[in-house]
């Protein structure tokens, strides 16, 4: 989380004020070209966060540090803003490669209401938890439904706006 909020959504958010800024964009650059230090394919053949231990320049991928987490997702800022700025494609792989390792693990019940996991071990793909309403990975589905059109992106979104508590039907293919 922290490495968030003092680096970058930092930049992140220069960018939003000085749209373009060649000294930003490189700076959203590196670090969407990190990515590949922390996000990877696991054995199941979905790509997770292979850590939430990680800085600058240490990462740890044993026991309690390989679960991907809903906060985990906050990093994946640059790559979102890379994609929209300039059609970015290591940016989009994440964003969807990732969208789509949650959507891997949505499980339908029986009245056709979906749910997803909080978190998600890279090592055994196991899961654990109910994804909260509103967090961060909504806005990776959304940027997912914006740049492909499939709707499967906008399950976990509907899902939960249903967690939340309205009282309209929705339904997605």
């Amino acid at each position: 989380l922290h490495s968030y909020e003092d680096g970058i959504n930092a930049n992140s958010e220069a960018m939003y004020i000085n749209y373009g800024d060649p000294k930003v964009v490189e700076r959203l650059m590196t670090t969407v070209a990190a990515y590949d230090r922390i996000i990877s394919v696991n054995a199941a053949g979905h790509l997770h966060f292979n850590t939430n231990w990680y800085s600058g320049t240490d990462s740890y991928r044993e026991g309690p540090w390989e679960w991907g987490k809903y906060y985990s997702y906050l990093v994946l800022h640059p790559g979102l803003l890379m994609a929209d700025f300039n059609n970015d494609p290591t940016g989009k792989k994440y964003v969807i490669g990732l969208s789509d390792g949650i959507l891997a693990h949505g499980k339908q019940d029986a009245s056709g209401n979906w749910s997803f996991p909080d978190e998600i071990n890279w090592r055994t793909d196991a899961t654990r938890g109910k994804l909260p309403a509103g967090e961060t990975p909504m806005q990776l589905m959304w940027a997912s439904w914006r740049w492909t059109g499939d709707d499967k992106y906008l399950r976990p979104i509907l899902a939960s706006v249903d967690q939340a508590g309205t009282t309209d039907s929705f339904s997605v293919g």
